[in-house]
This record gives C-alpha cells, sequence and structure tokens, in this order.
C-alpha cells in the first residue's frame, strides 16, 4: 500500500515552474557561465567523472568539501547571487522564511539528455539528520528530466513529483 502523505516523515513540496521563462533564462544563462561548475571525478578512479556538474555552496568561513558516493566536491563561497537573487526569489514558492533558508547548497546543473544523477540518499552526517530534522531542497537546473522519490530500498512505491521538469 502506498503511504499517504500526512503520514510520512517528511514533507514534500513541489514548485515545478516557478518562475517566467524569460526569468529562468536569464538565471540559466548566467549560471552556466559561472566558474563555480566541477565535474568532479570518482576517488580511486573508479567509474570516471559523475555525469553532470556539480558545485558546493557555502558560507565564506566554511571549508568542508561534499562527499558522497565515492565523489569529493570542493567548498566554494556562496556567490552573491545566491544570497541576493537566488533564493528570496526561490524559498518563498516553498513556503520558508528566511530564518529556515539554507546556509550551503548542492547546485547540479544538468548541460544534456545524458546528464544524470542516480538514486541515492541525501543521508550523510554532516546534515545532522539524525538528530535534527534537515531541510533538503532539490533544485533541478538545465536539461528535461523527471524528479522521483521512493522509500529506501523500496523498488516500487515510486513518487514522481509533478510532471517532466524543465527549466529551459
Amino acid at each position: 500500500p502506498t503511504k499517504d502523505d500526512r503520514d510520512l516523515p517528511f514533507r514534500i513540496r513541489a514548485a515545478p515552474r516557478p518562475f517566467t521563462v524569460s526569468y529562468t533564462q536569464s538565471v540559466l544563462a548566467s549560471l552556466a557561465q559561472s566558474q563555480i561548475w566541477e565535474r568532479p571525478q570518482r576517488e580511486g578512479g573508479k567509474g570516471g567523472a559523475i555525469p553532470r556538474d556539480t558545485a558546493w555552496l557555502v558560507p565564506k568561513d566554511c571549508k568542508c568539501a561534499y562527499c558522497y558516493g565515492g565523489v569529493r566536491v570542493r567548498p566554494r563561497p556562496m556567490p552573491w547571487w545566491m544570497d541576493n537573487v537566488l533564493l528570496p526569489d526561490l524559498m518563498p514558492q516553498f513556503g520558508l522564511i528566511q530564518s529556515e533558508w539554507p546556509d550551503c547548497c548542492n547546485l547540479n546543473f544538468y548541460r544534456g539528455p545524458t546528464d544524470s544523477v542516480a538514486w541515492h540518499s541525501d543521508d550523510e552526517g554532516m546534515f545532522g539528520h539524525l538528530l535534527n530534522p534537515a531541510c533538503i531542497l532539490s533544485i533541478s537546473l538545465g536539461a528535461t528530466r523527471q524528479f522521483q522519490m521512493r522509500f529506501e530500498g523500496a523498488r516500487s512505491e515510486e513518487r514522481r513529483v509533478g510532471k517532466e521538469c524543465r527549466s529551459r
């Protein structure tokens, strides 16, 4: 049986197209040219580079790398546009007030149809989710893709959030 959203230990909010096409195209053009992106190699040379561009944005005084799935993403200082443009425009779409906004962000940028991210859990200890509920926001940038969720270990009960999302 499928669980009702009220029984889930988390909340799901979807804003599949929160902005106008012209606004989105403008932001994407700026982000695509930004120097924040990298395609890190999997440690130990197993599997090569991950199949998407990524950026781990942190407060200026933070030096912590984001490590997951054999990948280590270097920390980059949060750019001015994150705090002054993107977050103020996006966070109200999820009902978050400024005191609830994230202080770090892992951005993924999908440049084409072969870029992807595999099934995974955002359960790294650095998020403190074992002690307190963690706020995990997923923002897909670039090429069209579906956003899906399922309970860990489940092969069924997959949930598609919204329709195919396209940000350009």
